[in-house]
């Protein structure tokens, strides 16, 4: 969606065909953005597999904590999208910055209670009553993971949300399905020690996981800041305090829903994980099919669509379009 096309939402009420147009075009790149984040975790598995059950068992439980935490803090980013759709459908183009830098200011901060947790990982495991040998091998894993924190709030929880709410939802699109095939290349070479790359075994998987979050995040980043068409958007301003905690107070309910969705993944794999490490890795195979499908109708890609949608309405003249 373009910037005319926000703007025409403003300037009158829509017919439901427009309205179903205009959200068609919005959420196509982010269903694609989210399918392609699904094909980075069964590249690792297939990858992981290739040395055995138990670097595929602890790559995987390692995997699925790292994206519990994220994915819940990542939900309370989401109110991005609706301020920042906000403020363009009041035409108040100037707090856009404001939102900006105080939603990255936001990430920072979100990113310390996921660092801190991802490096106890082994202790709460083996608190679970997790096997030793394999809560060691997760926290082995999750302390590299945890270096991608920032960058997957940045790049998945901040951009995600902001980028839509300026129409510049394509620009994800492309940056996302490069980063499978970066994500690929990573862990194959710095799995097995190919292309010139150091030989890492399964930590070459979140090697290559982190890698890939942090380039996204800053190219992403990059295309913001430095293309005419949208460096009005993020010019730099100093963070607003205040409106860090609107943001949280609109995000919190939508991280707890991505929570209680994505934990209960991780719960059966705990739950797997006490029979063993065979028993955990092939839990692992058919989370990775059930997470496809899950993802496929889940509500990821449609809440920051219609975020951004009917975001606009609330601040225009036309405030009702927004039903």
């Amino acid at each position: 969606m373009t910037q005319s096309d926000f703007s025409q939402v403003t300037s009158r009420s829509p017919t439901f065909t427009r309205h179903a147009a205009d959200t068609a075009r919005l959420a196509a790149p982010l269903a694609i953005t989210q399918l392609s984040q699904m094909a980075m975790g069964v590249t690792d598995t297939i990858l992981l597999g290739s040395l055995g059950h138990d670097a595929l068992a602890a790559g995987g439980l390692g995997t699925n904590l790292f994206f519990v935490v994220v994915t819940l803090l990542q939900g309370v980013l989401t109110s991005v999208s609706v301020s920042v759709s906000h403020a363009r459908g009041a035409q108040d183009e100037s707090r856009v910055p404001h939102i900006y830098w105080t939603g990255l200011v936001l990430s920072v901060l979100l990113s310390i209670p996921a660092f801190v947790l991802l490096s106890f990982a082994a202790p709460i495991l083996a608190a679970f009553g997790e096997p030793a040998l394999l809560a060691h091998n997760v926290g082995e894993y999750a302390a590299v993971l945890r270096w991608g924190s920032l960058g997957s709030l940045i790049g998945v929880g901040l951009l995600r949300s902001f980028l839509p709410a300026i129409g510049a939802a394509k620009r994800l699109l492309s940056v996302s399905l490069a980063s499978v095939g970066v994500n690929g290349f990573l862990n194959y070479g710095l799995i097995h020690g190919a292309y010139g790359l150091p030989r890492l075994g399964f930590l070459g998987s979140a090697a290559a996981t982190t890698i890939t979050v942090w380039l996204s995040a800053l190219v992403l980043m990059a295309l913001l800041h430095f293309r005419p068409r949208f460096k009005h958007y993020v010019f730099a301003t100093r963070p607003n305090v205040p409106l860090i905690g609107e943001l949280f107070g609109i995000g919190w309910p939508v991280a707890i829903t991505y929570g209680v969705e994505s934990t209960l993944f991780l719960a059966t794999g705990l739950m797997v994980g006490l029979l063993g490490e065979s028993q955990l890795a092939a839990h692992q195979i058919a989370l990775n099919v059930a997470s496809v499908a899950f993802r496929c109708r889940s509500r990821s890609a449609r809440r920051p669509t219609c975020a951004s949608v009917s975001g606009l309405a609330p601040g225009s003249p036309t405030p009702d379009s927004s039903r």
